[in-house]
Parts: C-alpha cells; structure tokens; sequence
C-alpha cells in the first residue's frame, strides 16, 4: 500500500473512533515486523507484507481481539487454523489485487471518502 492509501484507511479509522467511540490500536506491518502507528499517524514500516508473519504478531501483542485489516491484498494470509480470529474483516484498497482471495473472513471494497460538506 502507498503512503496515501494508509493515510486514508487512518481516515477511516478515525472516523469509525469518532463516530462510535471506544479505543482502537493501529498497526503497520512489513514483511517481518508488526508496529503500531502512533496517535499523529507516523507509520513504522513500509514495503511489503507478510499478512501471515503480521497476524501471527498480533496474536502475540493483542491476544484474539478481532482485526479489521486494510489492505491493497498483495500479501499472503495465514490458514484460519493458525489465527483463530473470527469475525475477520479484510478492507481493500482501490488499487487492489483482484485475485485476493483470503482464507476467511468477509472483503470489502474501501468506498471513497465522502466529501467534506
């Protein structure tokens, strides 16, 4: 994912915060490292994924507290046995891989951001 793209998924995420309260941790993930975006949006990683290497961290960080994951689906995903994770909700980007096919779990398509009134 670009820079952008994540930028905009923490749109959403602060919109989802804003309008429905509660906390929520966010996470960027590489290939082999999982960290957590800080409260001003500084991302710790980036290029490439192991959504696999990824979710298994997150385990190990949050325990089995459902993730949303947003994603542009170039990566690869763990079997459901290996993350016991359920509901899983995987969010695509709009420049997405159109092959994505996770494991499990419900994809949606990120719908634009609605304009600012």
């Amino acid at each position: 994912m670009s820079i952008g793209e994540i930028k905009e998924c923490l749109e959403y995420i602060r919109g989802f915060v804003g309008r429905f309260g509660g906390e929520v941790s966010v996470y960027a993930a590489n290939v082999n490292l999982l960290g957590e975006i800080s409260p001003n949006g500084e991302i710790p990683y980036g290029g490439g994924t192991s959504m696999r290497n990824a979710l298994l961290s997150l385990v190990s960080v949050r325990g089995y507290s459902p993730p949303i994951i947003f994603t542009d689906g170039y990566t690869d995903t763990p079997t459901p046995e290996e993350v016991l994770f359920s509901p899983l909700l995987w969010i695509l980007t709009k420049k997405h891989n159109p092959n994505f096919r996770p494991l499990w779990g419900t994809v949606l398509l990120l719908p634009p951001l609605p304009a600012n009134p």
